[in-house]
């Protein structure tokens, strides 16, 4: 028989990450809490000047905009290229360069923990950027592949709630030169009511910022939008001073958040985007081209490879004198152009592309282009594989739509061999 634990001894004290373990989304931390700690107390007189930004290994990025310790979020509609967005940032912060208008203090070791891209995906994404930076930046090849090495890739596919977050503990165990923790994206990891302030503070209150603070790591967090409004009610979504709400769930994600970044498409001008720092955006120094300070930047995909570039002035100045403006009329061929823009990246299922219309667009709009895209999908660069499995099709470019294809038919072939 073991021996009875006399209260207070270690062996007593509840494990904070054992406490965690049974979190899958509920906000109430169990009962068996450690006692807490003795206050710690300090006036104000006792605090001291913080170091010189270059000086600071608590610094991460130029005025304040995000220390370790600290969470950001970037927040945008589905099939906009987030994935691709934090790969290049990262390889540009790898080197302490900007990447969009956010500047380092200095080059950065960064973690990345994403459950959407397979190893294939993440190649792609990586050479092309890679060749981006050097033919549209103007980087040196050299140098942008020695960065590869300061972005860490951690697989957490089926690790959510606690479990997540004892997973991340332990890449910070493993890993504490890392600056940056880059999760994409938040809901793949959370395993609750994401509307549900509770939890939410359950998962990053009481769970995340066990391990982050003080100035052990900064978090990126990527996160999704909730569903569009409807056309009429979309004008200035998420481009407005409400901008910092527009991702899916409660306001405690904002309300942790120290920074705020909103990705959204803009309407009249396909393959335009407008990036609003909603929340500090004042820290990050940006000015249009008359030289007022604003909280605004626009960026666009490139029509030859999968990457981000600058928008030129000009489309950044038509881009800003329509915003809020009554929409344009639709034209399916342009509408239709943008969606293959995204299946270009990668193929899709066909009812995927389908919804993936209707969200860019409102539903008549979106299937007007999407109609158009699937009546002829070889004049916009894609083509449509079927499937064996019950005839499903796939569209993207042709190679990538049979690889998408022949994985579907593997993995319902093993489904139905199980099952069998």
């Amino acid at each position: 028989m073991n021996a009875p634990v006399t209260p207070g001894t270690p062996s007593a004290q509840a494990d904070p990450l054992a406490a965690l373990k049974g979190f899958c989304g509920a906000a109430v931390v169990p009962e068996s809490q450690p006692p807490p700690d003795i206050p710690v107390c300090r006036s104000l007189a006792d605090l001291t000047p913080p170091l010189p930004e270059k000086d600071n290994p608590a610094a991460l990025f130029r005025n304040g905009w995000l220390r370790k310790g600290g969470g950001a979020f970037l927040v945008s509609t589905s099939g906009t290229g987030k994935s691709v967005w934090t790969v290049q940032a990262a390889l540009l912060w790898a080197q302490g360069l900007p990447a969009f208008g956010i500047v380092p203090v200095r080059p950065l070791k960064i973690g990345i923990v994403q459950a959407e891209d397979d190893d294939e995906e993440m190649v792609n994404f990586r050479n092309n950027i890679t060749d981006g930076l050097v033919e549209q930046a103007g980087l040196d090849r050299d140098q942008v592949e020695a960065a590869r090495t300061n972005v860490l890739l951690f697989d957490a596919v089926g690790k959510f709630g606690g479990t997540f977050i004892e997973y991340v503990g332990k890449i910070l165990e493993e890993h504490p030169e890392l600056d940056l923790l880059i999760i994409n994206p938040l809901q793949s990891f959370f395993g609750g009511d994401i509307s549900r302030n509770a939890e939410l503070s359950g998962f990053l209150r009481g769970g995340l910022d066990r391990f982050i603070k003080p100035n052990k790591v900064g978090v990126l967090f990527i996160h999704h939008t909730n569903k569009p409004p409807n056309a009429k009610e979309r004008t200035g979504w998420g481009a407005d001073a409400f901008a910092s709400y527009i991702g899916a769930g409660g306001a405690e994600i904002v309300n942790w958040a120290r920074a705020v970044l909103a990705l959204m498409p803009c309407e009249n001008d396909s393959g335009l985007f407008r990036l609003t720092a909603a929340k500090r955006g004042q820290r990050l120094g940006w000015k249009d081209a008359a030289g007022v300070r604003t909280d605004v930047r626009f960026i666009a995909h490139s029509k030859n490879r999968i990457f981000w570039r600058d928008a030129t002035p000009e489309e950044a100045a038509t881009a800003q004198a329509s915003a809020g403006r009554k929409k344009t009329p639709s034209d399916p061929q342009v509408d239709a152009e943008r969606i293959a823009e995204i299946l270009r990246e990668r193929a899709q299922p066909l009812t995927d592309a389908r919804s993936l219309a209707e969200q860019l667009f409102h539903r008549t709009r979106g299937r007007k282009a999407f109609e158009l895209l699937k009546a002829n999908p070889e004049a916009l660069g894609l083509s449509l594989v079927q499937a064996r499995y019950k005839g499903c099709m796939f569209i993207g470019v042709r190679a990538q739509a049979e690889s998408v294809a022949n994985d579907y038919d593997a993995k319902m072939c093993k489904t139905t061999d199980t099952k069998g």
